[in-house]
Order: C-alpha cells, then structure tokens, then sequence
C-alpha cells in the first residue's frame, strides 16, 4: 500500500473511531487516570529535575561503555557455548542468518533471532536493516523445512 493509501485508510478509520462514544469514554477514563497518578509519581523524588539529570548519567554511561559491554557479553556468551555474530553491512547479516538458519534446520532445531526495535523501525541510522530482516523471513518461508 502507498503512503497515500496508508494516510486515506488511517484518516477513514480515524473517522470512524472520532465518532465511538464508547471508545471515547475509554480514553477520557484513562486520560483521567493517567493526570491523577503523574503527580503521585513524582512525589516519590525529592528533586524530579535532578533525578531525570541522573537517569540521563546513567544512560549516558551505558552508552559511552557500550562497546566494552559487548565485548563483555560477547565473551560471556561465547563461554557458554554461543555464538555472536558481528556484521559488516546488511548483505553480510543476511547471508550469516541464512547460514545459521539452514544449518540449525538440519538438526531439527529452532532458530531464535534477536533484534532490538531500533533496528526495525524508522530511524536512518540502520537505514536497511528492516528490510534485512523482512527478506530473512521471506528467504527461509521459500526454504524446504
């Protein structure tokens, strides 16, 4: 479906759903809900501002040692008997999961493949993999099982 197609049937069903009473009521209930509890929440910090400064230190820090981490979780799994795969490009991805994936069908096994969100959304910096994955799925539906 087009961009256009997707925008024409999202607004005919935001039309519809505009109109459910019902639906509406679920949301102000829940609007409701959601403003009196926000402020509970926040009394539980002395300082809330200095607490999200905190919370942005600590995701800072995973960030900036994320490659040690890996290297660390690469290292731990791999004394256990797994095996982490580091791709070069998507092509390269693609054709690793292929392998694993045929190689595991061999043995009767089942493949589990991991994938965190950002990879499988909108964001240009993995620009690609989405697609990566979309074309795993479609290669291994087409393989003999």
């Amino acid at each position: 479906m087009s961009t256009n197609g997707q925008a024409a049937s999202f607004l005919d069903k935001s039309r519809i759903k505009a109109g459910d009473m019902d639906h509406r009521r679920k949301i102000n209930f829940n609007i409701g809900k959601y403003e009196s509890v926000v402020p509970l929440g926040k009394q539980q910090f002395d300082n809330v501002t200095l607490a999200r400064e905190r919370a942005k230190n600590i995701k800072w820090r995973a960030i900036e040692t994320l490659d040690q981490q890996l290297e660390r979780f690469e290292q731990a799994f791999s004394s256990r008997g797994g095996k982490v795969i580091w791709a070069e490009n998507a092509e390269e991805a693609l054709q690793e999961m292929i392998h694993y994936y045929q190689a595991v069908k061999d043995v009767n096994g089942t493949l589990i493949t991991i994938w965190h969100n950002s990879f499988l959304g909108t964001d240009s910096e993995f620009e690609g993999w989405k697609e990566v994955y979309q074309s795993f799925v479609e290669t291994v539906d087409t393989l003999p099982s």
